[in-house]
């Protein structure tokens, strides 16, 4: 079983920081890289420096889970759906009770936490309080909900330790918070300074704008872009797509589990079982090992497209033979240009709406599929 520990902070130089030089963005409503010549709007998606050292040690997701879990139901956006979440250590695993769907879940939080037991406390969550702590210090007129601080401080915390350590601060005091209804049916919890006395038109503003992207019909839009958006771009660097909404593969089929993979692209007489994720949280972990499993199952190499991953799960899909590839903003629908723009800026969520996928975020995982293939492949 993992320890606390390994479920916690990316550590390395810098205090564990990602090297922001390599993000796309460096703050929120920073003029976007220039692209293309003739291309306005174009954005490059690099790929997010992670720290070189990791806490993670080698014991396998697919053998052992985070150390704890608890559950509890959520309604979301649409009223015939009941949704199952377990929590995990913080790690979000979605189960649909009523109904099934291709698409992701909303995003937005759930509306209580509870304490999870865990065999040893993990370091990280003191780290990413007093951090925490000082952010709210500084931004004392504003409110925040849990995604966006999970998102804003994911450079240097899991999800996880983010909601772990905002618990504890409210339990101490140090902050407050506040859940409030997210229509139709959902809950949201708000976070602000103790002295922030004039809160409540930030927090309507704020439920506006994550009731209009968590709508359902939206959630659906975001997932078919990003399908649409990596099945123009790998193409490009020779990855072609053979198969959709796969469930068998060659001779071999899937039956253990009701999943599907999104894609097969292939390339030098190479499969890959592809999952694309356009959204703001992390893949379910319980996903992730499904999925990963399925692509061996059938012969494919895993590859997990995504907007991000933590460390140990890339790590975990790499000791698999895969590959994750993380393209850091969550791409909008065309035409949704002002609204990425104005969820960006106001939230500090990375939104954007770019024309293609940038040439080398392709590129990133061509170069590793060629260092994977056999010498003579390669004359």
């Amino acid at each position: 079983m993992r320890s606390g520990r390994q479920w916690g902070k990316l550590n390395g130089a810098g205090g564990g920081k990602t090297n922001e030089k390599k993000a796309m963005s460096e703050t929120p409503g920073a003029k976007p890289a220039p692209g293309a010549p003739g291309e306005p709007g174009l954005v490059p998606i690099d790929p997010v420096d992670y720290p070189k050292s990791y806490t993670a040690k080698s014991s396998s997701l697919l053998t052992s889970g985070p150390p704890a879990s608890l559950k509890f139901v959520l309604f979301v956006c649409d009223p015939s759906v009941v949704w199952s979440h377990t929590i995990a250590y913080g790690n979000s695993m979605f189960h649909p009770l009523g109904a099934h769907s291709d698409w992701d879940e909303p995003d937005f939080d759930p509306e209580s936490w509870e304490e999870p037991e865990l065999p040893q406390r993990d370091s990280a969550i003191d780290d990413a309080k007093a951090v925490l702590e000082g952010f709210f210090a500084r931004e004392n007129l504003r409110v925040f909900y849990q995604r966006q601080l999970q998102i804003i401080f994911e450079g240097e915390f899991f999800h996880w330790i983010t909601a772990r350590a905002l618990s504890e601060l409210v339990g101490e005091g140090k902050i407050a918070s506040d859940t409030l209804p997210l229509p139709p049916t959902g809950r949201i919890t708000l976070y602000r300074a103790t002295t922030h006395r004039y809160w409540r038109r930030q927090a309507d503003e704020i439920i506006a704008l994550v009731t209009r992207f968590s709508a359902q019909s939206f959630t659906q839009a975001l997932g078919a872009h990003g399908e649409l958006m990596f099945d123009a771009a790998l193409p490009s660097v020779g990855f072609i797509p053979t198969a959709r909404k796969v469930r068998s593969y060659g001779s071999k089929e899937w039956v253990e589990t009701g999943h599907d993979l999104d894609r097969v692209f292939e390339r030098d007489g190479v499969g890959y079982g592809t999952e694309i994720k356009n959204t703001l949280s992390y893949i379910e972990s319980d996903e992730l090992v499904a999925k990963v499993r399925m692509s061996k199952h059938l012969g494919l190499r895993p590859l997990f497209i995504v907007r991000m991953a933590p460390k140990s799960y890339i790590n975990e899909v790499q000791e698999e033979g895969g590959f994750t590839l993380v393209f850091k903003y969550q791409l909008y629908p065309f035409g949704q240009k002002h609204f990425a723009d104005t969820v960006r800026e106001g939230l500090q969520i990375p939104a954007d709406c770019p024309v293609r996928i940038a040439d080398g975020t392709v590129q990133r995982f061509l170069n590793w599929h060629l260092k994977k293939l056999p010498k003579a492949s390669k004359l």
